[in-house]
């Protein structure tokens, strides 16, 4: 079993809504679905969470790469 996201899609929107152990996409899909509800048009998907969680990880450090570059180096500002 491993760990998986699901999320609600509606068109181009893509949305996280559980985070469930499952033996494959459509199973976590199937155990999410009794917990989502969806409205005309939207679907569920999964992916494995542990290229998701890369994923964000890498953003969030590139994000904040970006906010010391953009300040010269110092990193967030403090407030005030």
């Amino acid at each position: 079993m491993a760990e998986y996201i699901v999320y609600r899609t509606n068109g181009a929107s893509r949305r996280a809504v559980a985070r469930v152990e499952a033996a494959s996409e459509q199973d976590a899909c199937r155990l999410a679905s009794n917990n989502v509800a969806l409205s005309a048009g939207e679907s569920l998907s999964a992916e494995l969470a542990e290229a998701a969680d890369a994923r964000e990880a890498e953003r969030n450090r590139t994000s904040r790469d970006l906010a010391r570059d953009t300040r010269g180096g110092e990193g967030p500002m403090p407030e005030g």
